[in-house]
Order: structure tokens, then C-alpha cells, then sequence
């Protein structure tokens, strides 16, 4: 929304909106919220994605291998949500890490607080997302209103994630100090 004064009042709302959701968030072992507002000027997208990192510390999930992660990705999947169709995404290459994504979606029915009978469908779509070298395993949740544009939604957020780069502290290049 930027910072122009006029638009101030709408800041206000969306923040006092978000708090909640943002707070629940936190409470439930979210690190990031991001909100998508448009997908380009004029074009609205009401979106948002939760990002859980997962903490497996073990002598065996260490040892894994790509192979073993996508199979522990999937297995969890499976199990977290039973009825949701799931899915492997096919994460493109380039990136330092092995990274491999499994992708489940459901819809819900969001109701009003204030009318029961007023609602509409929401989209959910979680990605476990595993990477290699050193091992380590995330959830991110999407959740649009856009239920009925199914597919295309699946197909942005597939994108989304297929943007991933997840590198290792181990990774990063070293800033060496000039002699």
C-alpha cells in the first residue's frame, strides 16, 4: 500500500485484520507471513503463505540422502492430512541444494462470525518442502479465496515454489576482509 498519507486509514485496518492471524501464526511455529494483495496493478489476488520449518534432529534424518528426504516428505504428507490429493512438485534446477517439494490441496468453507450462512470457499495448499546438504524439511501453507480459479491457483503457487533457493549457512558465499 506504500506510504502515502492518504492511504494510511487502509494500513490501519489491514494491520489491525492481520494481528490476529499473524499472532496465531507465530503461536503455531510460523516464522514468515506474506500477503499478496494484487498479482499485478488492478488485478486482485487474495493470498497469503505460512512458512513452518520443521525440527527433525537425528543421527538418520542426517544421513539421508535427496531420495530418503523426498520419501520422509511424502510419508508426512500422507499422514498430516489423509483426504488431500498430494502430489510431487517438480522444483527446477540451479539451485546449490537438492530440494524436493510434496504438495497437497483441500478446500474449506470460511464462514462469517457475525452469519453462518454467509461464506465462501477457501483454498488451502501445503508444500513440504525437503532440501539436502545439511538436511532439513519445511512446510509452507497457501490459502487463497480464489477456490474457484483451482487449477490457475495451483499453477501460481506451484511457480512460487519452484522459485525456491534454500541454501545452508555452509553455502553462503565467505565476505573476507581486504588485506
Amino acid at each position: 500500500m506504500g506510504t502515502l498519507d492518504a492511504l494510511s486509514r487502509q494500513r490501519a485496518d489491514l494491520r489491525q485484520l492481520f494481528q490476529p492471524v499473524a499472532d496465531s501464526a507465530r503461536e503455531g511455529g510460523a516464522t514468515d507471513l506474506y500477503v499478496a494483495i494484487e498479482l499485478a496493478d488492478g488485478i486482485p489476488l487474495p493470498a497469503w503463505l505460512l512458512v513452518f520449518p520443521v525440527e527433525l534432529e537425528s543421527p538418520e534424518f542426517s544421513r539421508l540422502g535427496i531420495e530418503g528426504l523426498k520419501a520422509v516428505v511424502q510419508d508426512g504428507a500422507e499422514i498430516f492430512e489423509q483426504d488431500a490429493p498430494s502430489s510431487a512438485v517438480g522444483l527446477g534446477e540451479g539451485s546449490t541444494s537438492a530440494i524436493s517439494a510434496v504438495r497437497q490441496n483441500w478446500r474449506r468453507r470460511s464462514v462469517s462470525p457475525d452469519d453462518p450462512e454467509v461464506g465462501f470457499d477457501v483454498l488451502e495448499v501445503d508444500y513440504w518442502i525437503a532440501a539436502a546438504h545439511p538436511n532439513r524439511i519445511a512446510l509452507l501453507t497457501f490459502s487463497t479465496g480464489y477456490a474457484a480459479y483451482e487449477e490457475q491457483m495451483l499453477a501460481l503457487f506451484d511457480a512460487v515454489v519452484r522459485t525456491i533457493r534454500w541454501p545452508a549457512e555452509n553455502e553462503m558465499p565467505q565476505v573476507t576482509e581486504p588485506a
